[in-house]
């Protein structure tokens, strides 16, 4: 989204950086409250079950059959697929030899390949970033998969490993595949945090890539963790898509590529906080979100009701 909101953000970001730094409960309310603001709908959320013992830090999701979600661990882990039943039961676990986790933040996939995002990149400093190719079908109930290669890739915009503060919005937790192109939509890290998420597009193919940057949404001011972008998902029979945060979901109707955020979007409150990181779409059921292991309890699978 472009125009008057480009013009106001860079015109209260010091503000925002004062607010940013200000140690004070003052400052958190006002930030607080400023989430809030724009927020048009809250959301039906079902918890459904909760995730297997080791599936700890659901990081990506999608769901390759009507009854089958496939998901991965963060960085730190083995590279294991787990597919789960929509009520969170594991089904399968499936060792993935060969491929390295250093810091895998999402799935996506398109009717033939699987893609494995190997995107994580809090320091703006990476130069492997990578996703990996998994051709996907499945055997009566069991899924099978094939490996395609690796595309190896880097963001085209930046110079700098890791680039100057306010510039740091090259860490992704977002990844979809539309038709024979991949998106990444991008979790700013910049300080003082400026609510851009931006969208890069690359071929679907393995090899070594090159993302340039065709858009960018304003998810707004106010406390990151609840205006970064942590997951996404889009939806090619609706062509709709969806980002999620920590606390909600912005779902942009008639998005096609490359410009996915022509419309505005409509917001969708969730009514509680989690480190959510799986969204996907199952066109029979909304959208379905998993999160974290907190503390000591494990992560849960949860369903949104459609949206109208």
């Amino acid at each position: 989204m472009r125009g008057w909101w480009h013009a106001a953000l860079w015109a209260v970001l010091p503000l925002s950086g004062m607010l940013y730094y200000l140690p004070n409960i003052i400052a958190q309310l006002i930030l607080t409250f400023l989430t809030q603001v724009g927020i048009a709908q809250k959301a039906d959320v079902t918890a459904m079950g909760r995730l297997p013992e080791g599936l700890d830090e659901c990081s990506g999701m999608v769901a390759l059959a009507p009854n089958r979600l496939v998901m991965i661990n963060d960085s730190g882990h083995e590279p294991i697929l787990w597919v789960l039943d929509t009520l969170g039961q594991l089904r399968q676990k499936l060792a993935l030899p060969g491929l390295e986790n250093r810091d895998w933040e999402s799935l996506a996939h398109n009717d033939s390949l699987l893609f494995v995002g190997d995107i994580g990149n809090n320091g703006n400093d990476r130069r492997d970033l990578c996703i990996y190719l998994l051709r996907w079908g499945f055997t009566e109930d069991s899924l099978n998969l094939q490996a395609r290669g690796k595309l190896a890739f880097h963001y085209r915009d930046q110079r700098r490993f890791p680039p100057s503060a306010p510039r740091r919005h090259y860490d992704a937790e977002a990844l979809i595949a539309v038709d024979d192109s991949l998106y990444i939509f991008t979790k700013s890290r910049a300080k003082p945090f400026h609510g851009l998420t931006y969208c890069y597009g690359l071929p679907a193919r393995p090899g070594r890539g090159e993302a340039s940057r065709l858009d960018s949404f304003i998810t707004g001011p106010g406390v990151r963790l609840t205006h970064w972008v942590s997951a996404a998902d889009y939806d090619a029979a609706q062509q709709r898509l969806a980002l999620l945060s920590y606390n909600r979901i912005w779902v942009f109707e008639q998005a096609r590529p490359p410009h996915f955020f022509a419309q505005r979007p409509e917001t969708i409150a969730l009514g509680f906080f989690s480190q959510l990181e799986g969204m996907t779409w199952r066109h029979s059921g909304g959208l379905w979100l998993g999160n974290e292991r907190n503390n000591k309890q494990s992560g849960r699978l949860y369903r949104v009701r459609p949206m109208p």
